[in-house]
């Protein structure tokens, strides 16, 4: 029979064994878990919300926020061309 102190260390060590597994087993197997599809987002609505966003900035008086959501939504609107 297993005593009480034996059984915690058998215990401590199969934890730490699955804490070392399973990043190693997340990177190398394909778990199957099914994944709902992401909706296509219109470059549009992700706009309006930056613009949302870069009003509350200026009417907070952050006008380097301002500078960056500008930059976002020119960004989204002229995409890169990949070569």
């Amino acid at each position: 029979m297993i005593d009480h102190e034996t059984g915690f260390r058998i215990l401590a060590v199969a934890v730490a064994v699955a804490l070392v597994a399973v990043p190693f087993l997340a990177k190398t197997v394909k778990w199957g878990i099914p994944t709902l599809p992401q909706a296509k987002r219109d470059p549009i609505e992700d706009a309006h919300a930056i613009l949302e966003i870069a009003s509350r900035l200026r009417e907070a008086g952050n006008l380097k926020g301002v500078e960056l959501c500008q930059q976002i939504i020119d960004a989204i609107l002229k995409p890169e061309v990949k070569k």
